[in-house]
């Protein structure tokens, strides 16, 4: 059911009856009915379907080395914005370069070993 189609069921309920009656309950009924169904139906999110739930991502960086941030929960496709934020084990902030990515995980890598969290939403 499109959202043309949901707005039509809910005004013929209770807008466009007839002047000095009540809404019927049959047709209040199947207005809500017609709006949970096309909430359910909806998708969340864009890209065919993909729902709005972020991934996270954690790994242990080894200097010069790439790292594989595998996310918690794979995207259908690779069209996801992401974040990424890494610390030495004194807690200081490290400088990440961006390497690539796919649908399960991107690659980073760090010029000296650290902890490196990431967190990511399809769009």
């Amino acid at each position: 059911m499109t959202y043309a189609q949901v707005l039509s069921t809910i005004r013929t309920a209770l807008s466009q009856r007839a002047a000095g009656t009540k809404v019927q309950v049959a047709a209040h009924e199947a207005a809500e009915i017609a709006l949970l169904n096309y909430i359910e139906e909806k998708p969340t999110g864009t890209g065919g379907g993909e729902t709005v739930v972020s991934r996270n991502a954690h790994a242990i960086s080894v200097a010069d080395t790439n790292c594989d941030l595998v996310w918690n929960n794979p995207f259908l496709d690779t069209s996801y914005a992401f974040v990424y934020h890494g610390f030495d084990n004194s807690g200081n902030p490290v400088e990440i370069t961006y390497l690539s990515k796919t649908n399960t995980k991107i690659i980073v890598s760090t010029m000296i070993a650290a902890n490196i969290f990431a967190i990511a939403n399809p769009y």
